[in-house]
């Protein structure tokens, strides 16, 4: 299994105490986004969870808890999101500079093959047209390019609930982007992917990937996985995986975010009990539990014994 930690919300940031507490109890209940009643009670001890993968915009937090975690027998990388945007579309986030430290700080510590940086989404107005994007993603290279090997972009997807927040870039926008993306990008020797795009960008360099990469996460583990992949989102790649997040639960106040109302996010957040197994309030007598088969997707080699 996969333990997507996580998409919805950044635990990492967020809820780093919860999650090492989990780890320890071996086990989450994770609430259903779309029947409030049906919880799943999802084993998440080491002999299932093949990689942990994380992802946020801000790591600080959860680096004092590594050591924890591989002492208690996990693998996992990190997945961290720096962009270009200043406080009127990311209002929650620290200065960029402190997070850029913190990324530094834990390449540092685990190796670079074990952090992605992602610059995404991609979005243009005003302020954030394509030359300052062009300038800003070169002068983000020149700080991380010695701590990771890969970058993932994607370019902003307008979701139901940022409808007329900002406009849909024009595929004129994105092969012009694109291309001088993935010459910066070479210029550091950083491989550029992309992730839940549909546009073939090879020619300018940049991969059709994923977040979730069977091959790269196979090289970490040192072992081959039978996973499927994710089919719950057109043109994404990624490995199916089980996300142990909840939604409207993050104040980064993202402006672009798809997985946040910003109006209830401050009441969710008083729900969490950093001992509940539910990272959002607790059990309630109606709710009804059902528990999830996990397993290891490690791949089982034939043994043969020869006599």
């Amino acid at each position: 299994m996969i333990l997507q930690v996580s998409g919805r919300t950044d635990i990492c940031a967020l809820y780093p105490k919860w999650f090492i507490n989990r780890l320890k109890e071996g086990y989450v209940l994770v609430r259903n986004p779309y029947n409030k009643q049906q919880v799943s009670y999802i084993n998440i001890s080491k002999d299932v969870v093949d990689c942990i993968a994380f992802c946020t915009k801000n790591p600080q937090k959860i680096i004092p808890y590594l050591k924890m975690i591989d002492e208690l027998g996990y693998k996992y990388y990190f997945m961290i999101t720096i962009t270009s945007y200043d406080q009127d579309i990311e209002p929650g986030l620290p200065p960029k500079l402190s997070i850029i430290k913190s990324f530094i700080n834990l390449s540092n510590l685990i190796g670079k093959d074990r952090i992605i940086w992602r610059y995404d989404p991609i979005l243009l107005n005003k302020r954030y047209d394509i030359e300052f994007h062009l300038k800003m993603f070169e002068k983000m290279c020149q700080l991380l390019f010695k701590y990771t090997n890969i970058v993932i972009i994607s370019y902003l997807d307008i979701y139901k609930n940022i409808i007329g927040k900002f406009n849909e870039l024009s595929e004129e926008e994105i092969i012009y982007l694109s291309k001088h993306l993935g010459a910066i990008a070479a210029k550091y020797n950083l491989q550029i992917q992309t992730c839940s795009e549909k546009y073939d960008l090879e020619k300018y360099g940049i991969l059709k990937g994923s977040c979730l990469d069977k091959q790269y996460i196979e090289k970490l583990l040192g072992y081959s996985l039978e996973i499927k992949n994710n089919r719950n989102r057109s043109n994404c790649l990624c490995l199916a995986s089980i996300d142990i997040g909840a939604y409207s639960s993050c104040d980064h106040g993202c402006i672009y975010c798809y997985a946040c109302n910003h109006k209830i996010v401050k009441k969710n957040m008083l729900m969490h009990n950093e001992n509940s197994p539910l990272l959002l309030g607790e059990l309630n007598d109606d709710d009804q539990i059902i528990k999830r088969t996990v397993t290891s997707n490690k791949k089982r080699q034939l043994q043969l014994n020869i006599f």
